[in-house]
C-alpha cells in the first residue's frame, strides 16, 4: 500500500488483509505474463506478498516495496525462505519521496496501489521516481479501480455485508463506499462477536486520459490499455476514451 493514508490504517489493514483478499488472483497471470525474461522485479504496494509469491515460484528475482511495516511483516514471515535464500527483498519506503537506489527492468504496481495516491504532487512525484528506477527499456504494469458509485450508483452510501473465516474465526465484514469527487471515501467494519475494527480509506479514481498524461509527461512512452484483465485487448488510448471499469496500464522506458 502507499500513502494518504494514515498508520494506524494500514495495520488494521494487516490483520484482515489475507482473508480479504488474499484468494484474488485475475492479475496474477497479468504479472506473470508481463514478468517473462525478466531480470529483477519490483512490486509497489505488495502488502502481504499476494502477487510476490507466484514470481518468485516462478524463479523471480524480486523486491517488494511498502509503507507498512505491518504488512511487510506478514509478507516477510509468510514469504521467509526466499528471503533468506536472497532472491526477495522487502524494503519499507514512500516512493512519493524518493527513487530507490536499484534499477529494475520490471515494475509492477499492484491492486489499485496508485489509487491511494491522493495528491497530485505525490502522483506526480510517485511516477517520476518510478520512471527513475526503470532500466532502459524497462516496462512499468499498473491495475487502476474504478469507484463502485460509478459502476452502481444506487449502491452508493449503503452498507454491503459479507461473512468470511479468518484462521477459524468467523468475521463479518460491513462495507460502504461514497463519492466524492474523484475521491472514493470508504468505511469497512470488521466484527467479530462484540468487537468491532473500523477502517476507513480514501482512492483516487484516475480516468484513462489522466494516467496517459501522467506517464507521458513523466518520459514512459508505448502507453497502452486494457480493460479488466484482459491483457489480449492492449491498445493506445483512443481519443475519448473513457474508463468503464477497471483497468490495466502499462508503459516502456525507451530513453
Amino acid at each position: 500500500m502507499e500513502p494518504n493514508q494514515g498508520a494506524d490504517t494500514y495495520s488494521k489493514f494487516a490483520t484482515y488483509y489475507d482473508a480479504y483478499v488474499g484468494e484474488f488472483n485475475p492479475d496474477i497471470p497479468v504479472y506473470l505474463h508481463f514478468a517473462e525474461d525478466a531480470a529483477h522485479i519490483l512490486e509497489i504496494g505488495c502488502g502481504t506478498g499476494r502477487v510476490l509469491k507466484p514470481l518468485l515460484e516462478k524463479g523471480y528475482r524480486v523486491t517488494g516495496v511498502d509503507i507498512s511495516p505491518a504488512m511487510l511483516n506478514v509478507a516477510g514471515q509468510k514469504l521467509s525462505p526466499y528471503i533468506i535464500s536472497g532472491q526477495l527483498d522487502l524494503v519499507e519506503h514512500n516512493l512519493c519521496r524518493s527513487a530507490l537506489q536499484c534499477m529494475y527492468d520490471r515494475i509492477f504496481i499492484t491492486f489499485y496501489t496508485f489509487n491511494y495516491l491522493l495528491d497530485s504532487v505525490d502522483s506526480d512525484n510517485f511516477v517520476r521516481n518510478v520512471f527513475r528506477m526503470l532500466t532502459r527499456d524497462g516496462l512499468l504494469v499498473a491495475d487502476l479501480f474504478y469507484p463502485s458509485a460509478l459502476s452502481n450508483p444506487g449502491q452508493a452510501g449503503r452498507w454491503k455485508s459479507r461473512t468470511f473465516t479468518m484462521k477459524g474465526r468467523k468475521i463479518t465484514l460491513m462495507d460502504k463506499r461514497k463519492l466524492s469527487g474523484d475521491i472514493e471515501i470508504r468505511i469497512q467494519r470488521y466484527i467479530e462477536g462484540d468487537t468491532v475494527d473500523e477502517i476507513v480509506s480514501e482512492r483516487r479514481f484516475f480516468d484513462k486520459s489522466s494516467i496517459e498524461k501522467l506517464l507521458s509527461e513523466a518520459g514512459f512512452n508505448n502507453i497502452r490499455f486494457a480493460d479488466g484483465y484482459t491483457i489480449s485487448g492492449l491498445h493506445e488510448l483512443n481519443p475519448g476514451e473513457k474508463a468503464t471499469g477497471s483497468y490495466v496500464v502499462s508503459a516502456e522506458k525507451r530513453k
